[in-house]
């Protein structure tokens, strides 16, 4: 949880390609999962409900973060290429 939730502090750029990789949607994204994350630790003990909940929650952004950056990656790509080669 830890690794996927601080990934986006190292993989901002200066000088991006697209905006999704500068550093505040970056840093948004690490302090969110990052939050998830320290959320279910603090539930974790917990024998509520709630613990498999927030674990979603925090898979979920997990999962969906890197995805939206692959796609912000592949849409730049495209208009870079497509303003370049014409």
């Amino acid at each position: 949880f830890v690794a996927l939730a601080v990934w986006p502090i190292f993989g901002w750029r200066r000088r991006p390609v697209t905006r999704i990789v500068s550093l505040l949607p970056m840093l948004a994204g690490a302090l969110v999962m990052g939050a998830l994350c320290i959320w279910f630790l603090l539930v974790w003990s917990d024998t509520g409900g709630t613990t498999g909940l927030i674990e979603r929650f925090a898979v979920a952004a997990e999962a969906i973060f890197p995805a939206v950056v692959a796609w912000g990656l592949l849409i730049g790509e495209r208009r870079r290429r497509r303003f370049n080669f014409r």
